[in-house]
């Protein structure tokens, strides 16, 4: 593994920080308006005791107690026949019998006319996705409750998510206070909070043309115009959020928010450079310049300009020597620069500020590959300690993985097959739970030195504690066909595929082996074509397809697939199977050339030394 590539994985939130706003995946809402609300207690209202827990599910439904009606609760006397019913109702919410228990509340808010049995419907509704019966529900909560700021915000909502936008224009209106004189920065706020309700609307676009009818007398406010960019932008109208970002730099020349937003929207990924580059000239002082350059230093990133990105990421430095964004988007472009030993330096002092700061520290994620990319660093100083210190901090479940590998394969080229079997052994001892996957990296360098039967004793002693496991089955399979147990490959392959049945994998595995030994050819083909149905594209099960063809004497179609499977992945075994059909067909200097392809890149791959050694009894002449 590359560590360029690997520490350019990180997670670096790509939009500036602070107060700044990009136009792009500016907000992303919640499933729906009803969000915030949770299960209101009412059974603890009316009985005083009873009340089981039921989790809130993502809805448009308002909930903010402050803004509640609470002028219009009717005075109800608790009767057995309301109690029953109630009970019923919430018992059934919690079970997932929901469709009985919106009924029941419906019925309830109708007949006590209680706006909170009326909230609850509406929350109940939309946990099973009926805007319909939520829209109901929210607006006899509104009528039940007509001060309430939440039941209102709720109406709307649901009529955009609808798509009942002439129905949401008056309710807009008035959520907006449009005919009523407010401060301006209380409208903005309003507007903001509203756009990031669009998101919900099943059409975007006429949601969009609704919102900035509504906002066109505003329209001299930069706020109003980066309101409605981002609302463009949900709609996918590339050209009216560049245009209202325009209009909003034109408003303000200062507005960092309206340089970012247009910056995002440039055609080309020089101008968006041009227009942060110059605002940063025309404004060195200004007090967003820091989250503007970081911008910039990540469009010259992904437009690989190092030298420039370098440059503003030196002056970032300057003014903030330890910030954890800087530090790693430096040594980024510096590991790309080649300049390992500085880049090494900043990942550690990284690694250190972030340990020292606790509000700072990064994801997980994030620190768990630039362990990997210092330990790979210490690899290439053939540090072997340090590089395994540093890989025996990554605690990812996906990085860690790959660090157990690293530090087990340096273990093994540096110190021999022992120190690295030693080394796996001690981390099983200590934890168990990760038993399977060090049993799969011990047996795949055993694998990998040949030493095929502790590969598959090694598996088969813990065969029982992992029969659930796919992963481990499939390897187990594997390590069974290298000392010819080809019953137990095919017993666990279907195992695998009983318990995973969209596994191409297997189905590719047992449908090749069969192809191989020429069994069977048309059950062979069958679970081929089925692994391809489940991973189309896929280099290997392609080459596998053209292989069963082979074997049945169809070297046309052989030849078409193989060839196909050698254009997406020219690897030596695959060139075995090419040069083969391309042989057999009267195309032997071109078998030999894809041959000599193919030992360039392994030259000890066991399909292509058995090929060449059965059809030239040698290997090919180099030319």
């Amino acid at each position: 593994m590359n560590f360029r590539s690997l520490l350019s994985r990180a997670v670096i939130p790509f939009s500036p920080r602070g107060k700044l706003r990009p136009l792009a995946l500016a907000y992303t809402h919640p499933s729906s308006p009803i969000a915030a609300c949770g299960a209101i207690g009412l059974t603890l209202w009316l009985i005083g005791a009873y009340a089981a827990p039921v989790q809130a599910a993502p809805a448009p439904i308002a909930s903010d107690e402050k803004s509640e009606d609470t002028e219009n609760l009717p005075k109800l006397t608790l009767n057995p026949d309301i109690l029953e019913q109630l009970i019923a109702a919430e018992i059934a919410a919690q079970r997932g019998y929901g469709g009985f228990a919106l009924q029941q509340y419906l019925s309830l808010a109708l007949r006590t006319r209680d706006p909170r049995l009326a909230k609850r419907a509406a929350e109940l509704a939309y946990r099973q996705r009926d805007l319909d019966q939520s829209l109901q529900a929210a607006q006899l909560w509104s009528e039940l409750a007509p001060k309430s700021v939440p039941a209102q915000r709720s109406v709307l909502e649901l009529q955009i998510a609808s798509g009942r936008l002439e129905e949401a224009r008056p309710n807009l209106q008035k959520w907006l206070q449009v005919h009523k004189k407010i401060p301006l920065a209380e409208r903005e706020g309003l507007a903001a909070e509203l756009q990031q309700s669009l998101v919900n609307a099943p059409n975007r676009g006429q949601a969009y043309a609704l919102f900035e009818s509504l906002l066109r007398p505003y329209e001299q406010s930069e706020k109003i115009q980066l309101t409605l960019a981002r609302a463009a932008m949900q709609a996918n109208n590339t050209s009216a959020a560049l245009v209202h970002a325009q209009k909003a730099l034109k408003l303000n020349p200062e507005s960092a928010n309206a340089i970012v937003g247009l910056s995002q929207l440039a055609s080309e990924p020089a101008q968006s450079i041009r227009l942060l580059r110059d605002f940063l000239t025309r404004y060195p002082q200004h007090p967003d310049q820091e989250a503007i350059r970081q911008t910039l230093v990540r469009q010259y990133i992904e437009q690989k300009e190092w030298e420039a990105a370098e440059v503003n990421l030196r002056q970032l430095q300057q003014q903030k020597p330890n910030d954890l964004d800087t530090l790693l988007l430096l040594a980024r472009v510096l590991l790309q620069k080649n300049a390992f030993s500085e880049a090494e330096s900043l990942l550690a002092r990284y690694v250190q500020n972030g340990d020292e700061k606790a509000n700072s520290t990064k994801p997980g994620r994030e620190l768990d590959i630039v362990y990997l990319t210092l330990g790979q660093l210490r690899e290439e100083a053939q540090d072997v300690a340090a590089a395994i210190q540093w890989y025996e901090r990554v605690q990812g479940a996906s990085q860690r993985a790959t660090a157990l590998a690293r530090s087990a394969k340096l273990l093994r080229d540096k110190q021999g097959m022992a120190v690295a079997q030693q080394y796996l052994q001690q981390r099983r001892a200590q934890n168990p739970a990760d038993d399977a996957r060090l049993r799969l990296l011990e047996s795949s360098l055993l694998r990998e030195a040949k030493r095929h039967n502790e590969a598959f004793t090694l598996l088969n002693d813990a065969l029982s504690e992992h029969e659930q496991n796919p992963d481990y089955l499939y390897e187990y399979a594997l390590s069974a066909e290298k000392i010819g147990r080809l019953d137990i490959l095919e017993t666990q392959l279907r195992r695998v595929i009983a318990l995973q049945p969209n596994d191409a994998r297997a189905y590719n595995a047992l449908g090749y082996s069969l192809a191989d030994r020429n069994l069977r050819l048309p059950e062979s083909l069958t679970l081929i074509q089925q692994a391809l149905r489940l991973q189309p594209n896929d280099p290997m099960i392609i080459d596998s397809l053209g292989w069963v063809y082979f074997r049945m004497g169809q070297l046309e179609q052989a030849e078409t697939y193989l060839r196909q499977a050698y254009a997406g992945l020219p690897d030596a075994e695959i060139a075995a199977h090419l040069g083969e059909v391309l042989w057999l067909r009267g195309q032997r200097e071109q078998a030999q050339q894809i041959w000599r392809e193919g030992q360039q890149r392994e030259a000890d791959n066991t399909v292509l030394q058995e090929t060449l050694q059965r059809y030239l009894g040698t290997r090919p002449a180099t030319p």
